[in-house]
């Protein structure tokens, strides 16, 4: 995906908004409504199973709770170019708590949450930030098990993540302004840009905790919208024509205009 083909973005942004971890208490009943292409057996450490739903290049992780809590987000995944050159920029400073440090031959991850991750360019992957279905290693070790789960999704297209602040906070702007002191993320306003979409803060509400709210994702065409809206009616997960999946509402868009507006 390139800027010009979102509608949000103006400008050739740093960072990618590459993944969004979901908690659920029901991981079986999250599969029978979602299409997934893998499961990470790598957090089995935490005692947690999970599944990754691809929206093209980009992914959903739906993963089980291991604690009694309500369904809804976890973590945001962000991808750059460095991303240990930016690990030591966050702890020289003390910016944040790097959980865990974790590296291979073509990738590096920064764990804090959020998390930054970065892939080295290769022959197989010259473009890791910029090409719409570059290698992930969340996937799995094989890029060609998983790259045509990704090109089959292409039709699908993460837009936006929507995040509510705790119930005092109305300041949006300074939690943008927070993201880009830490990870470095281009930043307009009181949204985030990123390579592929933007991150929205709206303010905190009463009796209503911080976190994800919503998920907007694109979709090319308006019969493969139809058709979706109509599957979601079937599984239970249409309310009021709002769709809700995983303790998180998913806003879905057609772009049969790519320079269409999305109404957020």
């Amino acid at each position: 995906m390139t800027p010009s083909s979102n509608p949000f973005l103006k400008t050739v942004p740093s960072t990618r908004l590459r993944q969004i971890a979901l908690l659920v208490a029901d991981l079986s009943e999250a599969e029978r409504i979602l299409v997934f292409i893998y499961r990470d057996p790598n957090v089995a450490q935490w005692g947690l199973g999970n599944f990754l739903i691809p929206l093209g290049g980009d992914i959903i992780e739906v993963a089980g709770c291991w604690a009694k809590r309500g369904d809804g987000g976890y973590m945001i995944i962000m991808q750059n170019h460095n991303a240990a050159s930016r690990k030591e920029y966050i702890k020289s400073r003390g910016r944040a708590k790097v959980i865990f440090e974790y590296s291979e031959e073509d990738f590096a991850s920064c764990g804090m949450m959020p998390e930054l991750d970065s892939h080295r360019p290769s022959g197989e992957n010259p473009e890791p930030l910029l090409s719409p279905f570059s290698a992930w290693h969340a996937c799995g070790p094989e890029f060609k098990s998983y790259a045509p789960a990704m090109a089959g999704s292409a039709n699908l297209q993460l837009l936006a993540a929507t995040c509510r602040l705790t119930p005092d906070d109305s300041n949006t702007t300074a939690a943008a302004k927070t993201w880009e002191r830490i990870f470095g993320v281009d930043r307009d306003g009181s949204e985030l840009v990123f390579t592929n979409g933007r991150m929205i803060f709206v303010e905190g509400t009463a009796q209503r905790p911080e976190g994800l709210e919503s998920i907007t994702v694109g979709i090319k065409g308006r019969k493969r919208f139809n058709d979706l809206i109509e599957r979601a009616k079937k599984v239970g997960v249409e309310r009021d024509g709002r769709v809700v999946m995983v303790g998180v509402e998913w806003r879905f868009v057609v772009l049969d205009n790519p320079g269409a507006k999305c109404k957020i």
